[in-house]
């Protein structure tokens, strides 16, 4: 898109012209090959527990191979890697109620609580009475 050898537009009017940043066209990405032996390493720990999460990653990495760096470097390089840990996700619909239960009614629609000890309440499983 941009032509440096093209003299009779800036290259800043170029990007101008276009709408991006000037900065960006002399920025390139830099490869951390820290990062790449880092990314290999938590393939190898993956790879033995595809459990693990980002905190147990980072432990793993700090005992096995003495590297010290923080989980949320650890979660950008898993999340660049595309590796997350396996774990039961959660059900969908978990409120809804099962037709074969038995559904009590409200009593207490209607009622309005305006004075102390105006209404008792407990469940089955303990003996504190709650007062409203």
């Amino acid at each position: 898109m941009i032509d440096r050898t093209f003299s009779d537009i800036s290259i800043s009017r170029q990007a101008d012209i276009i709408g991006i940043s000037r900065a960006s066209l002399y920025t390139q990405p830099k490869e951390n090959q820290e990062d790449k032996r880092i990314m290999d390493r938590i393939d190898e720990i993956y790879t033995k527990h595809p459990f693990y999460g980002s905190r147990r990653i980072r432990v793993a990495l700090e005992t096995e191979y003495q590297i010290t760096i923080g989980r949320d470097h650890v979660r950008r390089l898993m999340a660049t890697m595309g590796i997350e840990a396996i774990y039961p996700k959660k059900k969908k619909n978990t409120s809804v109620a099962d037709n074969s239960h038995q559904k009590y009614p409200y009593l207490l629609s209607g009622i309005m609580a305006d004075h102390p000890n105006h209404i008792w309440g407990t469940d089955k499983y303990s003996t504190i009475n709650f007062l409203v």
